[in-house]
């Protein structure tokens, strides 16, 4: 993938996570927010799989998420529980990095992450990083893996085919178009505080 296709999804994602919490926060009956937002995650989680494969230190890269956890986990917990996107695209890549370099079985792992940490996304935000990294070569298991792995996860634990809607996603993330966008790659690890605690000023007034 061009770096300029990387960062317009990078935008479409932004702007879908804005989308799903202002719906979440302020109009939590008008769905069209939450359907709107169903396409951030699995873009986030494709970034991981892809920054796994790009990245030149993947250490730096592990404490750059960590980092922007711990600072994004203050806005965070006023507004919910649990904690924030940051450290589920963290044990994702964590989950990579093992089965790359160690080749153990990670099949139990996002389970055990699951229970004893609360993370947004959960068992499934894992599967799903997991899931493009190993069929990052191969496009058709992975657009099938997805789409299994979130009409399973929509029926039997989220209740609703609102999360379904994820896969919507795909043909974005795997569509080669072109563009001239660039973003630096900073935007979005300062843009979720900020907007977390834009959110929540708001919401006190």
């Amino acid at each position: 993938m061009n770096n300029h296709k990387n960062d317009l999804l990078k935008i479409i994602a932004i702007i879908s996570m804005t989308l799903d919490h202002i719906g979440w926060l302020f109009f939590p009956d008008i769905i069209i927010f939450r359907v709107a937002g169903r396409l951030a995650f699995p873009i986030f989680a494709y970034q991981i799989a892809l920054g796994y494969e790009k990245t030149k230190n993947v250490y730096q890269y592990m404490l750059r998420l960590f980092i922007f956890g711990l600072i994004s986990q203050i806005p965070y917990s006023l507004l919910t529980e649990g904690l924030n996107i940051f450290f589920t695209l963290l044990i994702g890549l964590v989950m990579i990095y093992l089965k790359d370099k160690t080749n153990i079985f990670i099949g139990l792992l996002p389970l055990v992450f699951d229970y004893f940490f609360e993370l947004e996304y959960g068992i499934y935000g894992l599967l799903m990083i997991y899931c493009f990294s190993i069929f990052k070569d191969n496009k058709a298991n992975a657009i099938l893996s997805i789409i299994s792995l979130t009409l399973v996860f929509s029926s039997l634990y989220y209740h609703n085919l609102v999360q379904a809607l994820a896969i919507f996603a795909l043909p974005m993330i795997f569509y080669e178009f072109k563009t001239r966008i660039t973003l630096n790659k900073y935007v979005f690890y300062l843009y979720y505080p900020l907007h977390l605690l834009l959110l929540k000023y708001i919401l006190s007034a």
